[in-house]
């Protein structure tokens, strides 16, 4: 196994930086809720601090569906960011795939959060 090298701390730190950065908004838009840029108030906005339903699932069920669908989403995007390295070595390729994936990868877990209900 190769050592972990900058190039890979480059394309991690890249990738965990974007999903800091997308996963609130990525929300907001996946249900609706009010979740927006770290800058605008990030979930200080979101329906789950409104008396009544709808509740946005992630905020309302943070230790289990905000958890998993944002441990979930990462997994992907290192998952594809390091499969794309290790086939092309390309870091640059690399870091926008990885970036690219919080959406696919969030669609999913967002249609899995509303499937079980959460």
């Amino acid at each position: 196994m190769k050592p972990f090298t900058r190039v890979h701390w480059t394309v991690t730190l890249t990738v965990l930086a974007s999903l800091l950065l997308l996963l609130i908004p990525f929300c907001g838009m996946a249900f609706g809720c009010g979740c927006t840029w770290l800058w605008d108030g990030a979930a200080a906005h979101c329906n789950v601090f409104e008396p009544g339903p709808p509740n946005c699932p992630w905020c309302a069920h943070g230790a289990v569906a905000g958890t998993v669908a944002t441990l979930g989403i990462g997994a992907c995007q290192l998952l594809l960011a390091f499969l794309t390295l290790k086939r092309t070595a390309n870091p640059v390729l690399a870091c926008v795939v990885g970036v690219a994936t919080l959406v696919p990868a969030g669609v999913f877990f967002a249609w899995l959060t509303r499937l079980l209900g959460l």
